[in-house]
């Protein structure tokens, strides 16, 4: 459970480029970075998705990936958990508009006060997205992209 309070932590902390000298991350999980600018930092897996980039890191790289990184249009992180994990993420990130499945994966859409970045569903603004697969809980923001 504390793991996931610290992940949606660190999404919300990185979304919102508040200072991350010392954090401490006691887990294991991967950041992805959506960009529209190709670069290719060191270390991290880079996919061209089309009209976007994602560039993927090990989760304790992400806060200084994130400095060298400019066109950053969302984010995301992916670990592993359960679905009493799942539900606690949902709960830590914001209020819940949406709830579905696709390809076989829970997913929740929502709106949480301060993210930066931003999109409409069905005429609502949606800036979080969560998604559990059975093993691994990813959340996004605004939109979780290229798959979970």
């Amino acid at each position: 459970m504390k793991k996931i309070c610290v992940a949606a932590c660190m999404l919300c902390f990185l979304c919102l480029h508040i200072p991350r000298g010392a954090v401490s991350l006691p887990f294991e999980g991967r950041y992805s970075f959506y960009v529209t600018e190709a670069v290719f930092p060191d270390g991290c897996d880079v996919t061209d998705a089309g009209i976007f980039y994602i560039i993927t890191c090990d989760f304790s790289d992400a806060p200084s990936v994130r400095e060298r990184l400019d066109g950053v249009v969302g984010e995301s992180v992916t670990f592993a958990g359960g679905e009493k994990d799942f539900a606690a993420a949902v709960e830590t990130m914001g209020r819940t508009l949406f709830r579905g499945t696709a390809g076989g994966a829970a997913v929740v859409e929502g709106y949480a006060e301060g993210l930066p970045y931003g999109v409409t569903v069905k005429g609502m603004a949606v800036n979080f997205q969560a998604a559990f697969d059975g093993e691994n809980i990813t959340v996004g923001t605004p939109l979780i992209m290229g798959g979970y």
